[in-house]
């Protein structure tokens, strides 16, 4: 896996983040896809607010292939450690959810408009008209966010894995 990281970050080394996005993904896909992922992480202070709030994270992906390998996480470095710890765990979600193509999007017209469909394994949802927390792949990512830092956590824990402040 290749992981690039940078951006300015006071509460997180680059490579503290690098490692959680090694072991985080690897708890969610197998280490031959893995040696074929490339994903860029960039400390952002001041990530564009979206429906009025702040935003902890986005994900999108890089490559136009229909099952895409490169990726780019960017994380509000404004928000504390734990925080972006667990915005990284829920994006390494939809990291797994396009890769493993569970998850693509899909513009498609209807009437004089045209309407944002997202393919979320075998069914179009129109995410314009579906409310966030109602989306299953945002359900997913939220379903397993906590889980994932808490056995990032727990990993470094056991294993006395220290990093130096940035």
């Amino acid at each position: 896996m290749k992981i690039s990281v940078r951006g300015p970050n006071t509460k997180i080394s680059k490579k503290e983040l690098r490692f959680a996005t090694e072991y985080m993904t690897g708890l969610l896909l197998s280490k031959r896809l893995m040696k074929n992922l490339y994903v860029e992480i960039i400390s952002h202070p001041n990530l564009p607010k979206e429906g009025g709030s702040e935003k902890l994270a986005d994900c999108i992906w890089l490559d136009e292939e229909r099952k895409p390998r490169e990726f780019r996480i960017r994380l509000n470095s404004a928000r504390s450690k734990r925080m972006q710890l667990l915005a990284l765990a829920h994006e390494i979600v939809h990291v797994k959810q396009w890769a493993l193509c569970e998850m693509r999007s899909d513009f498609k017209r209807k009437a004089d408009h045209t309407i944002f469909h997202v393919k979320w394994k075998q069914d179009y949802v129109d995410a314009k008209e579906t409310h966030y927390y109602d989306l299953p792949w945002e359900i997913e990512a939220h379903g397993r966010e906590y889980g994932m830092y808490a056995r990032y956590m727990g990993h470094k824990l056991e294993n006395k894995i220290k990093f130096h402040n940035p």
